[in-house]
């Protein structure tokens, strides 16, 4: 054998080792957690929007073991796309994961939903990628992937729909499994940790959470990209770091999320090198208790905008009121990095900002310079 043909042999030898297969699994028995069979990989518990394991009889006989058995359905109209069983998979350590296929066993009680409709977070869960007849059976859903499933460097998340007309009964899940691979990516930085902190409040500071990292060498790197996430499933930008470009040295780095909601919020890096080419650091968590809403006025860089910021304003009815009285009607437009934008016939002026959430209302000055 010549040379160089050896030597090709021997890379691609080294890139098929670089493909480790693995399962995630979701068993239900006595629990909504995962597992996954690789250490790069990593699995969230089965979350249940809108729908809830019965009160009664949470799990009951499944194919394999035990299966939850999930309740609250809409029982009349069109299936409801805010009702469903979320499951997550993400490539761990500068990974990347390829899915292969998804399978779990189904059936529902007499009275149950007799539609199943699958989405993922490959098309921002906007179309089927498999439906079914549901039956009181337990019966065996396999859905093929590949495709848009293959090299993935962030997480994928698959929600499971139960649809009308049903009167009440539950839906009955068991064994859930993702089948793929994962393979080593070069990443343009060596990681060694990314940390979330939360930091209580302080005489003069609100709640936030501090998040630090360090590399041990980096190469060619432009920029970190702080994202943070209320659901795991839509990540927005909060803010960057410049990188250090190519370095051996080891680098720290750290970074303040002044408006982080209650409960828990979740972080990841989006690594940018210097040819666009981005990779994703592991997702870590922050949790804070603090549920007092929080509003502050922002400096706006667009004309004819006002634009906020605060904390647990979800769900809040914002209105804007001139010096003179007059309510100026506004549209709220949210932005990727959590701020809020309020649009508006706004003149040169002062205005007060109001927001109403969960009972509270909050005031706030804002002047508006043409």
């Amino acid at each position: 054998m010549r040379p160089y043909l050896l030597i090709l042999c021997l890379l691609v030898g080294q890139l098929a080792l670089a493909q480790n297969p693995f399962s995630a699994t979701w068993t239900f028995d006595n629990t909504t957690g995962g597992s996954a069979s690789h250490p790069n990989v990593g699995t969230g518990g089965a979350d249940l929007v809108g729908v809830v394991l019965n009160n009664l009889v949470p799990y009951v006989s499944g194919q394999n073991n035990l299966a939850a058995s999930i309740g609250g359905w809409s029982e009349t109209g069109g299936c409801n796309f805010n009702e469903y069983v979320q499951i997550l998979v993400q490539p761990l350590n500068g990974q990347s994961i390829s899915l292969n296929s998804l399978s779990f066993f189904t059936s529902r009680s007499a009275s149950g939903p007799p539609t199943l409709r699958v989405r993922s977070s490959i098309d921002g869960f906007n179309s089927d990628i498999t439906q079914l007849t549901n039956s009181t059976s337990f019966q065996m859903v396999s859905v093929g992937l590949g495709g848009a499933y293959a090299n993935r460097t962030g997480s994928i998340s698959f929600r499971i729909h139960a649809c009308p007309p049903h009167s009440g009964g539950t839906l009955r899940l068991d064994q859930l499994i993702i089948n793929g691979t994962i393979t080593a990516v070069p990443l343009p930085v060596s990681l060694l940790y990314f940390r979330a902190q939360p930091q209580p409040t302080t005489a003069d500071r609100n709640n936030r959470v501090t998040l630090s990292w360090a590399t041990s060498w980096e190469r060619d790197a432009d920029r970190f990209e702080v994202q943070r996430s209320r659901s795991l499933s839509e990540f927005g930008t909060i803010g960057h770091l410049p990188a250090r470009g190519t370095t051996d040295t080891r680098q720290l780095y750290t970074f303040s999320d002044e408006w982080p909601d209650s409960g828990i919020t979740y972080y990841r890096l989006r690594q940018v090198d210097s040819d666009g080419t981005a990779t994703y650091s592991n997702i870590v968590a922050a949790v804070l208790d603090d549920s007092m809403p929080t509003l502050s006025v922002l400096e706006s860089d667009l004309p004819g905008t006002i634009r906020v910021r605060g904390r647990n304003l979800v769900g809040a009815v914002f209105s804007v009121v001139s010096m003179a009285g007059r309510v100026i009607p506004v549209r709220v437009q949210t932005e990727a990095d959590g701020s809020i934008r309020l649009h508006g016939s706004f003149i040169a002026g002062l205005y007060i900002i109001r927001a109403e959430v969960d009972q509270k209302r909050l005031t706030q000055r804002a002047l508006v310079e043409k």
